[in-house]
């Protein structure tokens, strides 16, 4: 039943991404403290002197119905470097709380078109405290990744125009220390396809193979208003790798960039 349900989604997100209109989309924050898809990290960053500052809303279930509040702001350092800090929320109706408080950083090895591929490298560190800590059975989390990228968009032929939507696949290696009373140690491959129209709105899907609780999968839809403003809506599965939700819970959020030159910026 979840299954199907995920497939009615995923088949209106790209639907919706192929007919939008608007401006040329732009890399977005994940929900942890990198540039990405969902939960997973792509080989792009921020451009160098401009902040992406996302802020996204979903609600787990179990045995409490928990809201959830990740914040990130992630900035281009340098054209091939950025850096993010990441907050996140988590309180149930019942009153226990709990937060992830994130730092990571990234850079482009390669980048295309001056090379074939992107490739990046980038790390990860994220404290766990409150009552997540005891829920997930850990107090903070490493993770270390490489991540290799590819425009898959068709070369035109001669008597043809260019494609009017992209698209970006990436594949990548994450190493995860997950610490507390015993130390665990992964390595797990992950995986990201992003479809973008021309007018803006896009469409991405990811997986990634989790050693605590069932692998990571999402589908997110995107949409630009503006040079300085984008929002999401999409469905994600065990929400940052800590097995705190096993199903597919939906989130919505909102991306604002600040630091563009003055002539991009627009009003609505």
């Amino acid at each position: 039943m979840e299954r199907t349900r995920l497939g009615i989604w995923i088949a209106l997100f790209a639907v919706l991404a192929l007919v939008a209109c608007g401006g040329v989309g732009y890399a977005y924050p994940s929900l942890q403290a990198a540039t990405g898809c969902v939960q997973t990290p792509s080989p792009e960053v921020v451009p160098a002197g401009q902040y992406d500052l996302a802020v996204d809303y979903t609600k787990l279930s179990g045995d409490d119905d928990v809201k959830v509040w990740p914040i990130r702001l992630v900035g281009g350092a340098s054209e091939r470097a950025e850096l993010g800090i990441a907050y996140t929320r988590f309180k149930a109706d019942e009153g226990d709380s709990g937060r992830l408080t994130g730092v990571g950083g990234k850079y482009l090895v390669w980048m295309e078109p001056e090379d074939p591929y992107s490739l990046a490298v980038g790390a990860e560190y994220a404290d766990l405290g409150g009552d997540l800590e005891s829920a997930a059975g850990l107090s903070n989390i490493t993770r270390v990744y490489a991540v290799l990228g590819k425009d898959l968009t068709p070369e035109p032929g001669i008597y043809e125009e260019p494609s009017s939507t992209r698209a970006y696949g990436y594949v990548g290696l994450m190493y995860t220390r997950a610490a507390n009373t015993d130390t665990t140690t992964s390595t797990r491959p992950f995986i990201g396809l992003e479809m973008v129209g021309e007018g803006g709105g896009s469409l991405a899907l990811e997986w990634k193979s989790e050693e605590f609780g069932e692998d990571v999968t999402s589908a997110v839809l995107r949409y630009q208003f503006n040079p300085t403003m984008m929002g999401q809506i999409g469905m994600t599965k065990n929400l940052g790798g800590l097995d705190v939700s096993d199903s597919h819970r939906v989130f919505v959020g909102l991306s604002y960039r600040f630091g563009l030159p003055q002539e991009e910026e627009w009003e609505w």
